[in-house]
């Protein structure tokens, strides 16, 4: 039987969305413009356009992982972030619209800051989607970044490499890779691992079963790594300099209070998401002390 664009999108819907896969449709239109190498638009203008056999194995392929609920970024190699096409896979974390909030609000300060360099570091950076989006963003910053993981480093340099973004990348346990290096920073940004051990439980299998966990796990009811970074921060910045971590819904109130407690910061507050969460935390250290 000879497959249309149209008949196959009918059909791969409903497929999907009998093993409860989110966005069925989507993904299904997602898949098939990767396999046809064309986009979600040119989809709909050529519907009537037949599939080749070897189009309709990859597309099969491709539907059977999306069935086991792999996610789509998984599938086409890359999500959009910040309007930059970030490249991930697996062992690296899927970079989150909520995630673009810290990243303007991050430009926001630089722009307030008004330097003719500033010195900024993204912790836990991953695909290295912050970090290059301020780099893209706002071209004077000396942008460094380091994680933990060296798998996800590596999608981080072939994403700098491929937007031609220049960041000094490190591999690393948060404050490890900087202890030595005598560096202090007018910015430091950070997207760690806050969710608790009985959030973990009631994620969906697509985050469960093929992100890292290490990226996502945190002891401490999901605050331990958030904690690290607050108090490990003084060290690091300069008087002035701002501190921004995302954080997870209904975090907010005791990452407020570890801010308060670590006695350097002058100002400090949260800011919202669209779904009106406060999702990133921002503290700016005092200029004295």
């Amino acid at each position: 039987m000879e497959w249309s664009v149209g008949q196959l999108l009918a059909w791969a819907g409903p497929y999907l969305e009998k093993y409860a896969i989110t966005a069925p449709r989507l993904s299904a239109e997602l898949m098939l413009a990767k396999v046809l190498n064309t986009t979600r638009l040119q989809l709909y203008l050529g519907y009537d356009r037949p599939l080749s056999l070897q189009e309709l194995a990859d597309f099969k392929a491709l539907l059977v992982r999306r069935r086991q609920a792999e996610p789509v970024a998984y599938l086409l190699g890359s999500r959009e972030f910040y309007g930059l096409n970030m490249e991930v896979g697996p062992g690296v974390l899927i970079p989150r619209p909520e995630t673009e909030h810290l990243v303007e609000h991050a430009l926001k300060i630089l722009a307030e800051q008004k330097l003719n360099q500033p010195q900024v570091l993204d912790l836990c950076t991953g695909s290295g989607a912050i970090a290059l989006a301020i780099g893209k963003n706002h071209p004077p910053a000396a942008v460094h970044a380091s994680d933990i993981s060296q798998e996800a480093l590596q999608y981080a340099r072939l994403n700098a490499k491929k937007l031609q973004v220049a960041i000094h990348l490190e591999q690393g346990d948060l404050w490890q890779p900087w202890a030595a290096r005598g560096l202090f920073f007018d910015l430091i940004t950070a997207n760690p691992p806050y969710v608790s051990s009985l959030q973990w439980q009631g994620l969906s299998p697509e985050v469960k079963n093929y992100e890292p966990s290490q990226a996502l796990l945190a002891e401490e009811d999901g605050l331990a790594v958030i904690k690290d970074i607050i108090i490990g921060a003084r060290a690091f910045l300069r008087p002035m300099a701002g501190l921004l971590i995302e954080l997870g819904a209904g975090q907010a109130r005791a990452a407020l209070k570890i801010a308060q407690n670590a006695g350097i910061y002058q100002n400090i507050y949260t800011v919202p998401d669209l779904a009106g969460h406060q999702r990133v935390l921002v503290a700016i250290r005092s200029d004295y002390g």
